[in-house]
């Protein structure tokens, strides 16, 4: 169910936001009630900075019938990134215990705008 997004190139010291809907190998909304969902960003440059969001922390589902969420970092989380590479994954844990990665790719973290 995996979808690997184009690389977005994000400033450190902005807020990141992305949404879209969540659905199964089918192609359906996936039910989202009991799940949870955690969106990680982990360096591959060998750096220790990484970020974790959860639902209600970061993660918000903006429309339960077509299982679309909104996520991302608030600037307090991605100023003290180090620019560099990063690589997010959006995890969904089903009610039933099944976990899936919905979304993942690269990032580039560009330094703050001065």
């Amino acid at each position: 169910m995996s979808v690997v997004h184009s690389i977005f190139a994000m400033r450190c010291g902005d807020t990141w936001q992305f949404s879209g809907p969540l659905n199964d190998a089918d192609g359906n909304p996936l039910s989202l009630v009991g799940a949870t969902l955690t969106w990680k960003l982990d360096s591959i440059d060998g750096k220790t900075n990484y970020i974790t969001l959860t639902l209600n922390n970061g993660i918000e589902i903006t429309n339960s019938s077509t299982a679309t969420v909104q996520y991302g970092p608030s600037v307090a989380q991605t100023s003290p990134l180090t620019p560099g590479t990063y690589y997010d994954t959006l995890q969904v844990t089903l009610q039933d215990g099944e976990t899936y990665t919905m979304v993942e790719g690269y990032i580039n973290a560009l330094p703050a705008e001065q």
